[in-house]
């Protein structure tokens, strides 16, 4: 959450928008954001990931939105690539909790 907070920084106003990489091979997810006036941030956090790269866009204030409500330290983020829903949940398998976030297309 500290990532995306300091990422929405330097989104685009009216877009808020910021970008997810998730590095598989690296173990990484990556929170980007850049805007012409503002400059740039990337942010690198270790993650579990299974899967392939995969790069999404969302806007930042829904994300935050959905992982305030979730009372858990670990997420799980659910993609299939950048033009379809991503779903957020709890690691903890017995909440019922489910966030659906739609990306940003680019």
């Amino acid at each position: 959450m500290k990532a995306i907070k300091t990422a929405s920084l330097f989104s685009k106003n009216g877009l808020f928008d910021i970008n997810l990489e998730f590095l598989s091979q690296e173990g990484k997810v990556s929170v980007r954001s850049v805007d012409s006036t503002r400059g740039e941030n990337i942010t690198v956090c270790v993650a579990e990931i299974t899967g392939q790269t995969n790069t999404v866009a969302v806007n930042y204030r829904y994300l935050l939105e959905g992982l305030n409500v979730m009372n858990t330290d670990k997420i799980v983020f659910q993609m299939i690539d950048a033009g379809n829903p991503c779903i957020i949940r709890p690691m903890d398998e017995l909440s019922s909790e489910l966030y659906i976030v739609m990306p940003i297309k680019q």
